[in-house]
């Protein structure tokens, strides 16, 4: 309704705002704030005190972008006002540590088991011996190199945050194909190993292969291994 909103806050990503009825008045900075006090009665972030620099009225149609830490405020100013908030919401640091655990953990031998130091009678009580070997064989096994770290990276920004609910598979169509709008598509290239990234999964190919996956729209049909996987796999649709 008129006059609502959810306060003045600040967002960790980037932002879209879709008015998609009514109108809504956004307020909102150039810049980061310096310094920012919350309001403490809140469950939500909201900033206390805020004055905006900007103020701009979204009509039916509008879309106002908004960088990562940039505060802004929004009110409805009709009773019809529905406006989308798209976040690109890049990995935070515990889903990137979250992803590094789930790469070493399937890649670890299931024979290797923690060993203790031999007590013959337990007393229920830990050492700093107990602690360090505890310690050295969570890391033995992160021990990673360059290729593992290319692998790992890949395979976790390809798939990050991807819907794939949306993906669907044309294994029969014979036309023009283009990339699903839907999946995300990353090469690195060393020499003449050219690795090719879409939703976590990987693909070795030629570099003029994941140049042209990459950087083109729409493809014609290729006999092709990898481009088959593609379409099977439903990361590549009709036109």
């Amino acid at each position: 309704p008129t006059g609502a909103s959810v306060g003045a806050h600040t967002d960790h990503y980037d932002v879209f705002l879709i008015q998609t009825s009514g109108s809504r008045s956004w307020s909102y900075d150039d810049e980061p704030l310096a310094h920012s006090e919350l309001v403490t009665e809140s469950d939500l972030s909201v900033l206390n005190n805020y004055h905006a620099k900007n103020t701009v009225e979204l009509k039916a149609g509008d879309v106002l972008y908004l960088p990562p830490e940039i505060p802004h405020h929004g009110v409805s100013t009709s009773d019809d006002c529905m406006t989308c908030s798209i976040g690109m919401r890049a990995p935070s640091q515990a889903e990137m540590v979250m992803a590094f655990a789930e790469f070493i953990a399937a890649r670890c031998d299931d024979k290797q088991r923690f060993t203790d130091q031999g007590r013959l009678v337990n007393n229920h009580a830990f050492d700093d011996k107990d602690i360090e070997r505890f310690k050295q064989t969570i890391l033995s096994a992160c021990t990673l190199n360059k290729q593992d770290w290319t692998q790992l990276f890949g395979d976790f920004f390809s798939e990050f945050r991807q819907l794939d609910a949306l993906i669907e598979t044309y294994p029969e169509h014979q036309g023009m194909l283009q990339k699903n709008p839907m999946v995300t598509f990353a090469f690195y290239a060393e020499g003449n190993h050219t690795q090719l990234f879409v939703d976590g999964e990987t693909f070795e190919c030629e570099l003029s292969f994941a140049l042209s996956i990459c950087q083109q729209q729409q493809f014609k049909s290729q006999t092709c291994d990898v481009f088959n996987t593609l379409i099977e796999a439903g990361y590549l649709i009709p036109a």
